[in-house]
């Protein structure tokens, strides 16, 4: 859209609105007489009540019922509100639901909101009613045929010409790279924030801790940290010592701990400290259960129930006693007794 096109339509907007402000001059018939003043009504009651301001009488319709001091500015207000002392309670109902109100102005707004537009809003070709005018719009595609507007910068299309109207905005706007050396414009801010993460990533490095941040504000509060002199905050409840440095931590430590204000899972009761610890926690319940393997049944051993032998006497091919098989297992060093006994069960095996 052109330069001259965006001048056309700011005259045409100016020259309605001042059609409309003089068709409405012309339409206020009752002028106020009160010197300076130059307020201009379509009702004559609406004038009436505008000059009790000059008089003084704001709220001239007092309530007249006993010990009740209340005042209004209209006399349909002070019978509203007359109903409130009466012992028996009218009900209004909807002639068109099953809605039932107690006050006739509540029932008068239901109708004009939802039975008067309903009636007004009809489509011409099936008779469907519809509560807002773009989905009777967006209905009426179905017997014309649908109409597709192709938006001339990208391929996106629409079935309505005010959806793509609001989709023409976005190409209208333009977010450029803040860096000096960059000259890069991106259509959404999503695309911005990705090209600075890859090309123009800085990192802000504390001097004292060798810490990394990505935005120099978290390095500041960071670095208070460091500070010999930082403020501290005492909890002021009695026999609490506990200090904090960031006020938003004294708050939480005083709820969770002096007046036991826990955020409390719905599904187990489960008092959690944070609403960000309640989230993770109710994410919990909602995860499936891990189920144990079934346990596969193995085949007995057919050395099952008999004594252990080391590999060393399986090579060698002798049949040792258990307690000497268990010192060879073992490694254990042999006494001459044992040796000897080794000595002479080797010779009968042999």
């Amino acid at each position: 859209m052109g330069q001259v096109e965006v001048q056309d339509n700011k005259i045409k907007k100016i020259a309605m609105n001042i059609n409309l402000s003089n068709n409405i001059k012309q339409n206020k018939k009752y002028n106020c007489t009160y010197p300076d003043c130059h307020a201009m009504f379509e009702r004559p009651w609406r004038l009436e009540r505008h000059m009790r301001l000059h008089v003084g009488e704001v709220r001239p319709y007092t309530c007249t019922h006993p010990g009740c001091t209340k005042s209004y500015t209209d006399s349909t207000y002070l019978k509203r509100h007359l109903e409130t002392h009466t012992a028996i309670v009218k009900i209004y109902k909807c002639t068109e639901c099953t809605l039932s109100c107690k006050y006739l102005h509540n029932l008068k707004r239901h109708y004009m909101i939802k039975h008067k537009k309903d009636k007004e809003l009809i489509c011409q070709e099936c008779g469907l009613t519809f509560n807002e005018k773009h989905h009777l719009n967006r209905h009426s595609h179905i017997h014309s045929g649908p109409t597709i507007y192709q938006c001339d910068k990208c391929p996106k299309t629409f079935a309505m010409r005010n959806r793509l109207r609001q989709h023409q905005e976005i190409h209208k706007k333009s977010y450029p790279c803040p860096v000096s050396e960059c000259s890069e414009v991106f259509e959404k801010w999503l695309q911005l924030c990705a090209h600075k993460k890859a090309k123009h990533e800085t990192e802000y490095k504390c001097d004292k801790c060798d810490k990394i941040f990505s935005l120099k504000i978290r390095l500041d509060n960071h670095i208070k940290t460091h500070s010999e002199n930082r403020p501290s905050i005492l909890c002021p409840y009695d026999k609490c010592h506990r200090t904090y440095f960031y006020k938003s931590n004294l708050e939480n430590h005083i709820k969770v701990t002096h007046l036991e204000k826990k955020f409390v899972c719905d599904i187990c009761s489960k008092g959690l400290v944070s609403k960000r610890g309640l989230i993770k926690h109710i994410q919990s319940h909602e995860k499936p259960k891990k189920t144990r393997p079934t346990r596969v049944h193995r085949k007995k051993r057919k050395d099952a129930g008999m004594p252990k032998k080391s590999i060393l006497t399986a090579l060698v091919g002798i049949d040792l006693p258990q307690n000497l098989e268990t010192m060879v297992m073992n490694r254990e060093i042999l006494t001459p007794a044992k040796l000897d006994e080794l000595n002479s069960t080797f010779k009968n095996t042999v």
